[in-house]
């Protein structure tokens, strides 16, 4: 099956439906480490509307993970509203987790953030379940720092930035 990542600015109404089930998905919620009490899912044109304000004002970027029929399978999430380039990865569909999607999304928003934003660090906060997703960032670069990791400009150019591009050569990725 072929993948792509498509800038969110390009989903249809239906794919934004997609997101917000998926974004407020209490199963991702407890298997990603949030409590799902304090999970309030906002009406549609809500959720909708903050994205789009924060992607307008320069805080935000976002890639949805669409299958060969449009479906909407998970996201790659850059969010600056706290400083620094915050990376989220999620894939909804858990037949999917481990078939290496998730790492070619965050290799994806990494290049974002280190290549296209120019910044010099981005951060991850794992307080999922699953011990593999914390090896994984791990391998990946990110040091831990107090309760997330961070990944250096430096580390990214010394590990990912020569690699990243064979990594995501078949990963069908729209530009903005």
């Amino acid at each position: 099956m072929r993948y792509k990542l498509v800038p969110i600015e390009r989903l249809t109404d239906e794919q934004w439906r997609q997101a917000w089930d998926v974004m407020y998905s209490l199963k991702l919620a407890r298997h990603m480490g949030s409590n799902p009490e304090h999970i309030v899912k906002p009406p549609l044109l809500t959720f909708y509307c903050n994205i789009m304000d924060a992607v307008e004002a320069g805080r935000f970027k976002a890639w949805a993970l669409l299958d060969e029929h449009g479906t909407y399978l998970g996201h790659t999430v850059l969010d600056k509203s706290t400083g620094e380039w915050e990376l989220g990865v999620v894939i909804a569909n858990e037949e999917l987790w481990s078939s290496g999607l998730g790492v070619k999304m965050a290799l994806y928003g990494l290049r974002h953030v280190f290549d296209v934003e120019g910044s010099d660090w981005a951060v991850v906060f794992t307080n999922g379940r699953d011990p593999r997703v914390h090896d994984m960032v791990e391998r990946g670069g990110f040091q831990r720092f107090m309760h997330f990791r961070v990944m250096s400009r430096e580390t990214w150019e010394r590990k990912w930035k020569d690699r990243a591009p064979r990594i995501l050569r078949d990963f069908d990725a729209q530009e903005e």
